[in-house]
């Protein structure tokens, strides 16, 4: 399997695009796939959701902020 990594503004990023998370604040990175992306507070913030259903996580990041994204 041969991954792409682009560095991306958060505004910028797409569902069904993979991003990397923490799994814990010490644990490893984990690539998770975006299922929806929200523009919130103005659109001054991104509220990034990865995962479904109970997996499900919701990120909220500044929409000039860099985003490490798996392609």
């Amino acid at each position: 399997m041969r991954n792409i990594i682009q560095l991306k503004a958060a505004k910028s990023v797409e569902p069904g695009e993979h991003i990397l998370t923490p799994q814990h604040p010490t644990g490893i990175l984990l690539a998770m796939k975006v299922s929806a992306v929200e523009p919130v507070d103005g659109g001054k913030r991104m509220e990034i959701q990865t995962g479904e259903g109970a997996g499900r996580r919701l990120h909220v990041v500044s929409a000039q902020d860099t985003v490490v994204v798996v392609i």
